[in-house]
């Protein structure tokens, strides 16, 4: 098939975050806001600067039969040859009422489709992103088939009704991700996603996330839940502001996984309510750290119950146990040049008495 071709040169802006830090000035490539019956197809858009398609607060729109690409590897635009990574280059991100995604390829190392929110005072045609449509995609290295992110507004910010089907999501940072940001005042709906007939294959992270976006980085910069988590030392604060409920999984194929399955963690105060697995099928090279085909869920309410992992806290105080174990193994290696082995069975010793009675 022939497409029209929209090159971002994206580059160049890239590196500049990197070396100089995000001014916020980074264009999209297509950026739409408050109109109604769109149509969008036959285009193939490649290394944006930021998103690659920001259609906010539209109604009866399509989008069908486009690529989205993008290439860290190739540097037409620099002067040295190097590859960078690229920040926040979503494929298509869609607000508003009755929009249908179909018939897509997106590679952009990001959301690939990411449903975001509306309320009354963004959003003219509809106060709740609702009745929204993806199907037949097929996405690469990216964080899946993505509802967010939705913080909590006075507003409310809202998404329901939206359905990801019959699609492929190969090599993900995450495969179906459902996502909040943390808030203090106002609310925020998420109700009534399905996934429907989805492969996810060779997870790098989770093949399923539910909960607080993971963009905690190093030195508590970013939002919401530590990168690292669930290891020991890391944080994933939840959000009670955002209501999760009428989640359906149905016909879902995780193949092949770097980690377990993955992740349904909601606030004690306010439950996940009624999350539904239903013909689902999942495997891991590792099953670390929850099984091959267990989730972790937290405050959550999962049918059927059984496919979640049951003694997480007791995992958790093992994987704090082996950490110290490492330690004082490395300590212990250091001793051994210098002292006898008396002293090296001594601080293992001493090791183990505080790992058990801090931990276990």
């Amino acid at each position: 098939a022939k497409f029209l071709m929209v090159l971002g040169n994206g580059h160049s802006w890239w590196w500049s975050i990197l070396l100089l830090g995000d001014t916020g000035h980074r264009p999209h490539l297509l950026s739409i806001t408050t109109c109604r019956n769109l149509y969008i197809t036959g285009v193939r858009w490649e290394n944006s600067p930021m998103y690659h398609m920001w259609l906010r607060d539209v109604i009866n729109t399509t989008v069908e039969n486009l690529v989205i690409d993008v290439d860290v590897y190739s540097q037409k635009a620099m002067a040295v040859n190097l590859p960078t990574y690229p920040l926040n280059t979503d494929g298509i991100d869609p607000s508003g009422k009755n929009i249908t995604i179909r018939n897509v390829e997106i590679t952009c190392h990001d959301d690939p489709i990411a449903v975001k929110p509306c309320h009354d005072g963004i959003c003219k045609y509809s106060n709740c992103t609702q009745d929204i449509l993806a199907e037949n995609v097929t996405a690469y290295l990216g964080t899946g088939l993505v509802i967010g992110t939705v913080p909590v507004n006075a507003n409310v910010y809202c998404v329901r009704n939206v359905t990801f089907r019959d699609s492929v999501v190969h090599y993900p940072y995450k495969g179906m991700y459902i996502k909040t940001n943390p808030g203090i005042e106002g609310r925020g709906i998420i109700d009534n996603i399905r996934y429907e007939n989805i492969l996810v294959t060779n997870a790098l992270w989770w093949g399923i996330y539910i909960g607080p976006q993971q963009q905690q980085q190093p030195g508590n910069e970013g939002t919401g839940c530590s990168f690292g988590y669930p290891l020991p030392y890391t944080d994933c604060p939840t959000q009670p502001l955002v209501d999760i409920s009428n989640i359906y999984f149905k016909d879902i194929t995780l193949e092949g996984g770097l980690l377990s399955p993955g992740i349904v963690m909601c606030d004690p105060s306010n439950p996940c309510r009624n999350i539904v697995f239903e013909n689902y099928k999942a495997s891991s090279l590792t099953s670390f750290p929850f099984g091959a085909d267990t989730l972790l869920c937290e405050y959550a309410e999962v049918y059927p119950p059984e496919i979640c992992f049951q003694d997480w806290k007791r995992m958790r105080s093992f994987l704090y146990f082996a950490l110290y174990m490492f330690v004082c193994l490395l300590l212990a290696s250091c001793v051994v040049c210098y002292a006898p082995w008396a002293v090296c069975i001594v601080v293992m010793a001493i090791c183990y008495v505080v790992v058990i009675q801090t931990q276990l």
